[in-house]
Formats: structure tokens, sequence, C-alpha cells
């Protein structure tokens, strides 16, 4: 049985069985009967002779190695800033005449926490003091060095590194008032329009204490963002505010939008949140053979 068979029998959406098969929500009490008898009677959602043997991954182990050693390597110690050398990443890695950005460095840090590298290798406080100076005067950080511009998205990132390597939560909390008027003033604006600030701050917010009454706003604008089509909700690189504003479904911010809105499901333990995220994983996979080549992600320019 197809997964729209299963469902026009069970009377639900074909994204309620995905959700059921992917054990992100279990059929309710009325409907176990019904799924008993179908499977009791020779119904299986496996079809002709089964998916196609899949390569055999590379361990989960040797990934985070692999990465590990990679961020090491373009570590940098050697950018002179106001005469003293600075300690992070770089936007372009291998570009040596550019400055630290806070957001290449906030990723990397958290991608190391994540993968598991040793104290021994990078100093924490070293990065956490980059971090400090390369917040701008006003507060927030941005996504380029020498630009002025705080970016809401980059200054969740970097505040979720902060707090992954035990940032003081006096600190933090000063920020995060910061993070949440900065992102209402721009998600009235044009960031709306842009799926991605709002997913990306969004995501990292929902790990920090943040009030889930200013949360909900915005979860709530990120929603209104989506569009809802035969095979499930999406999300493009720009919303359509105008007849001569570009807009399409985008698998990039989708995956973002659906990601972000799955840990606030969790959080708010929230079931209509829930139904969303199914919509949202429903079109990626029915997307899966989209290219990633033609995905356009907007770049700040420093100026």
């Amino acid at each position: 049985m197809s997964q729209d068979d299963l469902a026009s029998a069970m009377r639900v959406s074909r994204t309620i069985v995905s959700a059921w098969e992917n054990d992100r929500r279990r059929p309710g009490i009325d409907k176990l009967g019904a799924l008993d008898d179908l499977l009791a009677a020779g119904g299986t959602l496996a079809s002709g002779e089964g998916p196609a043997p899949r390569a055999e991954p590379m361990p989960v182990g040797d990934i985070f190695r692999q990465a590990s050693a990679t961020l090491l390597e373009h570590l940098s110690e050697d950018t002179a800033v106001d005469g003293l050398p600075g300690y992070g990443w770089r936007r372009d890695l291998d570009d040596q005449g550019q400055g630290l950005s806070a957001y290449s460095t906030a990723h990397a840090l958290k991608a190391l926490t994540v993968t598991g590298a040793g104290d021994w290798r990078i100093d924490i406080r070293r990065i956490r003091d980059e971090l400090h100076r390369l917040e701008l005067p006003g507060g927030g950080w941005s996504a380029l060095p020498g630009s002025r511009l705080a970016r809401p998205e980059v200054t969740a990132v970097v505040l979720s590194a902060l707090a992954d390597v035990g940032e003081k939560r006096e600190y933090l909390l000063e920020r995060l008032g910061l993070l949440v008027e900065t992102l209402a003033w721009r998600a009235e604006g044009a960031d709306w329009a842009r799926p991605y600030v709002l997913a990306t701050s969004l995501l990292e917010m929902s790990r920090m204490p943040v009030a889930d009454s200013n949360a909900r706003t915005f979860i709530g604008d990120l929603v209104a963002s989506s569009t809802v089509t035969a095979t499930g909700r999406t999300w493009p690189v720009v919303v359509k505010v105008s007849p001569l504003t570009p807009s399409g479904s985008s698998t990039f911010h989708t995956a973002a939008s659906v990601q972000a809105l799955a840990a606030w499901a969790r959080r708010l333990d929230d079931d209509e949140l829930r139904d969303v995220v199914a919509e949202g994983r429903a079109w990626l996979e029915s997307s899966a053979d989209l290219s990633l080549d033609d995905e356009e992600i907007s770049v700040e320019r420093a100026e």
C-alpha cells in the first residue's frame, strides 16, 4: 500500500501517515483498530522489492574527527587587530587577508562543541574573548568583518555558541533582550520577507531562556511566510510581497524552517506546530531529487 492508499483508507492526510512511519506522531486510539485490521488483512507499507541498497555510510565518529581536524587546521592565531593577535575563524577559511568573522567563529565553536574536540586543542577563553571583542558598540554581531550592521540571526548563533561554553547568565540575558528587540524590529520590515532570518534566530533561541510569548510571535511570522502545496508546506528564499518580487520553493530555506519549528514544537509541546512541521517534512521528502546548485542565500554587504 502506498502512503496515499493508507491515508485514504484511514481518512487522514498523507503527511499524517508519513509522521506515523517516522515516529513523529502516534495513531490515536480511534485509529488503531482500523490500522490493525488493514495490516492484518495483508496490507504493507513496503511496495515492490523494497528500496535499493544504500552505500555503507561513514561512521559518525569518523565524520566528527574529520570535521574537527579541518576546523582546527583553519583556526587563525595571526590576524593582528588593534595590535592584538586574533583567535578564531575567517568567513573564507583560506583567505589570509580577511579579518576574523564572528559568524564563522561562532559556528566553528558550536561545531567543535558537538564533535567533542578536547579543551587542550582550543583555548575556549580566547575564543570567548574574541567574540566579545567582535561585538558591535550598540550590541549584537555582524556577519562580515568591518560591517556595523547587527544581524539578529548572527547574534542568535553567537549567543548560542557562548552559552555552550559557559558564558555568564547575566550577559546572555541582557543580549537576548536586545536580540528579541532587534528581531521584532527587523521582522516588521524587509526581513519578514526572508524566512532564514526568523528560522536561524528561532532555532538558536529554542535552546536559550527566551520567553515563550516572544517566540510565538516570531513562530507565527515564520509559519505565515510559508506556502501550502499539493505535496506539503514550503518556504521560499524571499516571500513574494509584490508581483515584481521573485519567489519560489527553496529546499534550503524549507529545511531550515522545519528544523526551527520542530525545536519549538518540542519545547512548547504544541500539536498544531507539529502538524506544520510534518507538512514541511512531507514537501522535503517529495522533493528529495531537488539540487542545491540553484539555491541563493543572501549575503550581507560590508558597506
